[in-house]
C-alpha cells in the first residue's frame, strides 16, 4: 500500500505545470526620418509631420514655417539659440510648444509673434533676450514657465484679457500687459508686431 501510494504521490510531482507565460510583446519599429534642407533649414522628415534640426540662415526678420513639403513642422527644438542676426520671429500654427532655452541668447531679438497652436512655452524659452520689447501671446498658450523671460527687462506682452499671457505678465514688475480688445478696430486683429515672411527666400 504504502509503495502505491508513493508511487502515486512521485507520479504527481512529474505532471509538468501549464505553460501560463506568454510570448513577450514587441514594439513595432520606430520610423526612420529622411533628412532635407529647404531654404534656411535643415530638417528631418517623417510620414506625418517635419522637425526643424537646424537654422542655417542669417535672417533679420525670420519667419518659422508652417508646413515644409506640404507637411506640418512641429518642432524646431533650440535651432535659433545665440543667434545674433534675428531681430523678429514669427511663429507659425503648427509647433504646439515653445521649447526650453528655444530663444536663449539672441541678444538682438526684439519682437515676437506668436499664432495658432502652440499651447507652451517652455523654460527659459527667451532667457536673456535683453532686446525683446514686444511679444503677441495669443490665448491658445495654456502654459507659461515662470522664468521663460527672465532677463527680459523691459517687454510688453500683447493678449487676451483673462488669458494665461495676462496672468504671467501681472506676476512681473518689468513686464507689461497690454489687452488686444482694447486696441482692435484701429489695427488688424493681431498685432502687427512682426512682418510675416522670412527675407531669407526658400529653396
Amino acid at each position: 500500500m504504502c509503495a502505491v501510494m508513493l508511487f502515486s504521490f512521485t507520479g504527481c510531482l512529474a505532471t509538468p505545470e501549464p505553460d501560463t507565460t506568454t510570448a513577450p510583446v514587441t514594439e513595432p519599429p520606430k520610423e526612420l526620418p529622411v533628412s532635407g534642407v529647404q531654404g534656411a533649414f535643415k530638417f528631418d522628415e517623417y510620414s506625418d509631420h517635419v522637425v526643424i534640426t537646424q537654422y542655417i540662415g542669417k535672417a533679420s526678420n525670420l519667419y518659422v514655417p508652417d508646413t515644409i513639403n506640404g507637411k506640418p513642422v512641429t518642432d524646431f527644438g533650440t535651432v535659433f539659440k545665440g543667434s545674433l542676426t534675428i531681430v523678429s520671429v514669427y511663429i507659425g500654427t503648427n509647433c504646439a510648444e515653445i521649447a526650453d532655452n528655444a530663444f536663449t541668447d539672441c541678444y538682438n531679438l526684439q519682437r515676437v509673434q506668436i499664432d495658432g497652436g502652440v499651447r507652451s512655452i517652455g523654460e527659459l524659452a527667451f532667457f536673456g533676450c535683453q532686446a525683446l520689447k514686444l511679444i503677441y501671446i495669443p490665448s491658445c498658450v495654456e502654459k507659461i514657465a515662470d522664468n521663460a523671460f527672465k532677463y527680459c527687462t523691459d517687454l510688453i506682452i500683447y493678449g487676451d484679457k483673462g488669458s494665461e499671457a495676462e496672468r504671467f505678465a501681472e506676476q512681473y514688475h518689468s513686464i507689461y500687459f497690454r489687452d488686444l480688445n482694447e486696441i482692435r478696430g484701429t489695427t488688424s486683429t493681431t498685432v502687427p508686431v512682426v512682418e510675416t515672411h522670412s527675407e531669407e527666400p526658400a529653396a
